[in-house]
């Protein structure tokens, strides 16, 4: 899947000009009236940095379901009104196919099975409360903040106070 977007992508951007596409920067942010496409700001996020074909700016996954393992305490025992722990187990089990709880789900379909992610792009993302999603989406902010926190180039050029206007 993610390898059929970045390939839309290229030629979307291209226009028959060679590898001039490399240049340009993308911002992935999905149609949330889509929630299929949740997951892949992420995914292809991943998959630009890992081909290092294309650089991606920002990524926006919004609502994001990116962990297929289902075993963060949002996602167990989930009963929200609108989608709950039935329904993620349902809708990865039909995503995944014969992959569905094995040890062989790519990063690209599970984002959150990446074992880095560093050089990824920025981003900002959003998630329910009740959401049986809300705890992998919390951790995959986590990470990603961990590993922009190492890199001198993606810290603010203000302090939080300052950005806040104190002191």
């Amino acid at each position: 899947m993610a390898a059929d977007m970045l390939l839309a992508l290229q030629n979307h951007l291209c226009f028959g000009y060679g590898r001039l596409w490399k240049q340009v920067r993308v911002i992935i942010i999905p149609d949330y009236r889509k929630s299929f496409e949740a997951p892949y700001p992420a995914a292809l996020s991943l998959y630009a940095r890992d081909r290092n074909e294309v650089k991606i700016a920002f990524q926006m996954p919004l609502y994001p379901m990116i962990d297929d393992r289902m075993n963060l305490d949002s996602a167990i025992d989930n009963i929200a009104p609108v989608w709950d722990s039935k329904s993620n187990y349902i809708a990865w089990k039909l995503y995944l196919g014969d992959l569905f709880e094995t040890n062989e789900i790519p990063i690209y379909a599970a984002p959150a099975r990446a074992d880095s992610y560093k050089n990824m792009p920025t981003t900002i993302t959003f998630v329910g409360d009740l959401e049986p999603f809300r705890d992998e989406t919390i951790h995959y902010v986590q990470r990603l903040t961990k590993i922009a926190e190492k890199s001198p180039a993606s810290k603010p050029p203000c302090s939080r106070s300052e950005s806040a206007g104190g002191g």
